[in-house]
């Protein structure tokens, strides 16, 4: 298998827990869906909010607790075309083998996004290793913890996850 396995040095910064409660409860956003009846879609979005709701350390930065997240399946069909296609060409990055960057590839798949952000990893068949991995990589621990996000989705191929943050556009900014 040609894909590279530099995505495990990454992981030797750890995130630790926040000591410091919050001081008030986030609240969980309007669902854009109903959570999946999927066991993988209800493991991922406990252990993606458990870590959320908690704060940790990325790298050096304190990320205070984060709102919940809601399922997208719009996100997640993105997310298991990119990760189908690293599996396929064996290609493990965050570019498409066009060249496509994860905006690009919402854009063209018609999800009108404010923001987004992009966790991928290689390795497991565990959906506990893959949280856990995107935790101890500081970059991917923001991506994951930042709160301008409202919703998520995930696609796996193989031993490729790709991991997929959206805000959509207000309505008063679509065109």
């Amino acid at each position: 298998m040609k894909a590279p396995f530099f995505f495990l040095l990454v992981f030797i910064i750890s995130c630790t827990p926040d000591k410091q409660q919050p001081t008030e409860t986030p609240r969980l956003p309007k669902p854009s869906i109903e959570t999946p009846q999927n066991p993988l879609a209800e493991t991922l979005i406990r252990l993606v909010n458990e870590q959320r709701q908690k704060g940790c350390i990325c790298g050096q930065v304190k990320m205070p607790p984060a709102p919940p997240l809601v399922w997208n399946d719009a996100l997640s069909s993105t997310a298991l075309k990119h990760s189908q296609e690293m599996e396929k060409e064996e290609h493990f990055s965050h570019d498409g083998k066009d060249g496509s960057n994860c905006g690009q590839r919402l854009t063209r798949d018609g999800y009108k996004w404010s923001a987004f952000g992009e966790n991928i990893f290689f390795g497991s068949d565990n959906p506990e290793d893959a949280v856990h991995s995107w935790i101890k990589s500081p970059p991917h621990c923001k991506t994951l913890m930042k709160n301008i996000y409202t919703e998520f989705g995930v696609g796996k191929s193989g031993l490729y996850w790709t991991q997929i943050f959206g805000k959509p556009l207000d309505a008063n900014e679509i065109n």
